[in-house]
């Protein structure tokens, strides 16, 4: 008995240990529903929080007894109340007692506070045992010297500080009630209930089914980006708003954005602005509104008209399809988000199942928290990966397979990708150097004047596009990139040096932000202090360092070395001119996400040529990151539900 135990735990230690790790994650899961705050967070289209220029401040000095402040809960769950005080007064002397009462004056709660809570913050964090059923009952927040001590500390009153929707900002003092999510919502437990069982499926047909790497890819990749879609607020991606505001337009014909008192602006109907929600209930509440044109508004396009109508296609597809059977706004915004979806998953699962050598690498780029948010969402950025990542792996095909002649089907998918990277952005068009390395000395003339050809197209529309874009920075930003060339002429070690400052003092959060880091609006991601980033920067290292080799040359390899070095370099000098101000010591702009394309050419420059033992036990490897993707993803879709 004990022996066929032991047999069977070394068979299957494996599948036991993704087991184990599932079971840990659920429990990482529960907690975090018991202590996070229920989110009000609001995806505003128009982002147009204000802060209060004139703020009103309450003493309380040692002759004030008692300061005290009613409100009523708005949600249950009550756990926490926010008193903001002036921390700009550096006199602070305070000892004294904070409490709360329910509405017949029974104390729930109170705590005493030292002069060491009040140093380094600009409120007070008042937290007491969650009160469930606490919506629509009144409290009383008080605040009281201890032992008559001298106190002196500033609270601050009627101040609308940035997003603090729930807040009681008519108040004598200024309270932000907080409250916890329920840990009884059907809804999330569903939802984990359900994506354990599919991740579990997942991690099965892994360890004992004999698929193929690209389907075990799809099959999990179908599953999280339908619960990224549906789950995910409607502008809770980076930049998705503005987006949205660009996909819209396209589709309904304007492929570019026009231009009023000399500022890149487009009109668009109030219902699609104010398309916004805290959560996946609040949007999903919305499917009543219905579009009309009577109130127009005028929207800022100032960086999102530099964008071509190529880099929305998908986005803009599912939006025009949409329309024809509905006029409900925000079914036209989920069907952009899933035609983009469709589009990246089958170019990427096509770019796994062809690529020669990477594949683990790929499927790794491809279920980072990261690349997902920008697929799922309206975000432009998904399709560009997923055509340069097709690219590359369609031109190492026909390298591996030595492919002297090549065929019209295979010129025409090189043209179509050329031209999607083109008029997508600048800072990629180094890429099309690829195309080169499938030019042999032995080659026919045709083919050497047909790869040549569909580089300087892809060249010219780059240029021409540049230029309309050019035209809205100019107009918008008042951009004036001459100055910037002379001043990086002029002063080059300067140049140098604020470009070595900005990435050594960066670099960190770059890597956090490409492995899995802060992905999504208003603090709704992944901590930057998550072990999510680490563990996928580490398993990309594996990759690298995993025995698959491809036989490249000496003049193919530094190829690849070059189009990284000139990738890097344009994000950064693209971002120094367009978006740091005149004087600033760093570029600023830059965003992890954008070194996103570039990792597969760095995988690809380091395995070159180089014969290495060690190797990776591909079905633990694949079930990490599975595992890894389904942590980060359930961690913000519990925020959003």
């Amino acid at each position: 008995m004990i022996n066929k135990l032991f047999l069977y735990l070394k068979k299957n230690y494996l599948f036991l240990l993704c087991c184990f790790i599932i079971l840990i994650i659920l429990m990482i899961f529960q907690y975090t529903l018991e202590i996070s705050n229920k989110n009000n967070i609001v995806y505003d289209t128009k982002q147009s929080h204000l802060i209060k220029e004139n703020f009103t401040f309450i003493p309380f000095p040692k002759f004030v007894d008692e300061l005290t402040q009613k409100f009523v809960a708005k949600e249950n769950n009550l756990s926490k109340v926010n008193l903001y005080v002036n921390s700009s007064d550096k006199t602070i002397s305070a000892n004294i007692i904070i409490g709360i009462m329910d509405q017949d004056e029974k104390v729930i709660c109170e705590h005493k506070y030292s002069v060491l809570h009040f140093q380094n913050t600009n409120y007070i964090n008042f937290e007491f045992p969650t009160i469930k059923n606490s919506k629509d009952k009144e409290y009383t927040i008080y605040i009281k010297h201890l032992n008559d001590e001298y106190s002196d500390v500033t609270f601050i009153e009627d101040v609308d500080l940035l997003m603090n929707n729930n807040s009681e900002t008519n108040a004598n003092i200024f309270i932000n009630p907080v409250y916890k999510n329920s840990t009884n919502n059907e809804l999330i437990l569903t939802f984990i209930i359900i994506s354990t069982v599919l991740v579990f499926f997942v991690i099965f047909i892994t360890h004992y089914k004999k698929y193929k790497i690209e389907k075990i890819y799809l099959f999990t990749i179908i599953v999280f980006s339908i619960f990224t879609i549906i789950l995910t607020p409607l502008f809770a991606g980076k930049d998705e708003n503005s987006h949205w505001t660009r996909a819209f337009e396209i589709a309904n014909g304007h492929m570019l954005s026009g231009i009023k008192n000399n500022w890149p602006t487009s009109s668009f109907s109030k219902v699609i602005l104010n398309l916004s929600g805290k959560n996946f209930k609040e949007n999903w509440n919305m499917i009543n509104l219905i579009y009309n044109e009577d109130e127009m508004e005028d929207y800022d396009m100032e960086y999102m008209s530099v964008y071509s109508p190529i880099s929305y296609l998908p986005q803009s597809l599912g939006i025009f399809i949409s329309k024809i059977f509905t006029n409900h706004p925000i079914i036209w915004a989920y069907s952009g988000r899933i035609m983009n979806s469709v589009f990246f998953i089958t170019m990427f699962y096509l770019a796994i199942r062809i690529i020669p050598v990477g594949k683990k690498c790929l499927f790794l780029i491809g279920l980072l928290p990261s690349t997902i948010n920008s697929f799922s969402t309206l975000s432009a950025d998904g399709f560009l990966l997923a055509s340069i990542t097709l690219f590359i792996s369609y031109i190492l095909y026909l390298i591996y397979n030595r492919k002297k002649i090549l065929k019209r089907v295979d010129y025409i998918i090189l043209m179509i990708l050329t031209i999607i990277i083109s008029l997508s952005k600048l800072v990629y068009l180094p890429f099309l150097f690829l195309l080169f390395l499938l030019i042999k000395k032995d080659d026919s003339n045709r083919k050497k004047i047909m790869l040549i050809v569909i580089a300087f197209l892809g060249l010219l529309l780059n240029l021409i596009w540049g230029k309309i874009a050019f035209q809205y920075l100019k107009v918008g930003q008042g951009l004036n990139s001459t100055y910037y060339i002379i001043e990086i002429l002029k002063h080059p070690v300067n140049f140098i040096q604020k470009f070595l400052y900005t990435y050594a003092n960066n670099t960190g959060k770059y890597i956090n932000d490409v492995f899995g880091g802060n992905n999504n609006w208003y603090g709704s991601s992944i901590s930057d202090a998550s072990i999510v980033p680490l563990i996928a920067f580490i398993l990309y290292i594996l990759a690298i360092r995993n025995n698959e080799t491809l036989d490249l040359t000496k003049l193919e390899k530094w190829v690849f070395f070059l189009v990284i070095i000139a990738t890097f370099s344009l994000i950064s000098v693209s971002l120094y001119i367009s978006c740091t101000p005149i004087g600033f010591s760093y570029f600023a702009g830059i965003q992890g996400r954008y070194f996103l394309p570039i990792l597969l050419p760095i995988f690809l420059f380091i395995n070159s040529n180089y014969k290495r033992k060690n190797t990776i036990n591909e079905k633990l490897y694949l079930s990490g990151i599975i595992l890894l993707s389904y942590y980060s993803l359930t961690i913000l879709f519990i925020n959003y539900l």
